[in-house]
């Protein structure tokens, strides 16, 4: 809907939800590993889409909501607040909203002597000051420096229109949380968040349409393949033990030599080469970020729909994100005909 709303003319708009749904960090995160802790983001996209409506108080609202979830859906708001208000009164009110509800709900935990409290917040505070560039006495946390940059930004921009304003919104969410995806170590399933962002952008930039798709298919795979590499006990044999194939042939635990995707990987050569995923990654993501930057009616209206083979290239990315999904799968087959089982 919120694709369709910015860009009604174009022939990706009604795509956009197929190119969500079949993006390999939302498979991954919900088919794989289990994870349903993306529910804030619901109410995040939830709060665009009333800003698009020119309904601020339900945007604040919504983002509320999100925020009483997880504090994630910060790093888009406070970019998209930003942009769309100027009156230093305004931002500190609407932020204070925001923060009214997810504080109430946190109140309990300050008195917690649960040590898992302590440990949550331990944990984000390391992720958002951990990489450091060598700058200063004790180096500087790269993306508090990245998020205030995009937050000044956000806060200097003056679209010339409603419209421009809508889609430079779109961008400015995504770009805050890409400054948390390229600066800060993060798990697996966070990465959902970037999907309906990547779909968005890609739908109402049908001038982009073949290059956007070619790299956010090539970002999203060498990021899922870093996972797997990095986060292998998430996607190890363990997940295979109650599917099919184990029913079919044999359990898991019969193996004689189970072998995990990261044991593939390593077989592969790409262990060793995982900061160059990294880095592929990073690139990809501010290739997207300078490619869709925010543009004037009039500039936007030059741009000529590039409708090419896209609808293939959707497939073909689609099959590719099912597929590696299935490096699992493959690890098993691997293990079971390579060096079957222990009897």
């Amino acid at each position: 809907r919120t694709s369709v709303r910015l860009a009604p003319q174009s022939r990706w708009a009604a795509w956009s939800g197929f190119v969500f749904l079949t993006s390999g960090f939302l498979i991954s995160a919900v088919f794989l590993m289990g994870q349903f802790d993306v529910i804030h983001l619901f109410f995040s996209m939830l709060g665009l889409y009333y800003l698009l409506q020119g309904r601020r108080r339900a945007f604040v609202a919504a983002f509320a909501v999100a925020m009483a979830i997880k504090w994630f859906p910060l790093f888009i708001f406070l970019p998209v607040l930003l942009l769309v208000e100027k009156r230093v009164s305004r931002i500190l009110l609407c932020l204070a909203g925001v923060l009214s509800v997810a504080f109430v709900f946190k109140v309990p935990f300050l008195f917690s002597e649960n040590p898992s409290a302590k440990t949550g917040s331990d944990l984000i505070a390391f992720m958002v000051l951990d990489n450091r560039l060598p700058l200063g006495s004790g180096g500087v946390p790269i993306f508090p420096l990245l998020f205030v940059l995009v937050c000044v930004a956000s806060y200097v921009r003056r679209p010339g229109s409603t419209a421009e304003l809508h889609r430079t919104a779109v961008y400015a969410g995504f770009a805050g949380l890409a400054a948390f995806f390229v600066s800060a170590p993060a798990f697996p399933y966070w990465f959902a968040m970037l999907c309906p962002f990547l779909a968005i952008l890609w739908a109402i930039n049908p001038a982009l349409a073949r290059v956007n798709l070619l790299l956010e298919t090539g970002l999203t795979a060498v990021m899922i393949v870093l996972h797997q590499i990095i986060f292998f006990w998430t996607y190890d044999l363990s997940i295979v033990s109650p599917m099919l194939l184990p029913r079919i042939f044999e359990p898991v635990g019969s193996l004689a030599d189970p072998v995990s995707p990261l044991g593939l990987y390593t077989r592969l050569g790409l262990v060793s080469d995982s900061s160059v995923l990294a880095a592929i990654f990073t690139a990809g993501i501010v290739c997207l970020l300078v490619l869709h930057r925010p543009r004037t009616d009039e500039d936007l209206a030059l741009l000529t729909p590039d409708d090419d083979q896209v609808v293939a290239l959707v497939h073909v990315r689609t099959a590719l994100m099912l597929g590696l999904m299935l490096v699992p799968a493959a690890a098993y087959l691997y293990s079971l005909i390579a060096h079957g089982t222990a009897a």
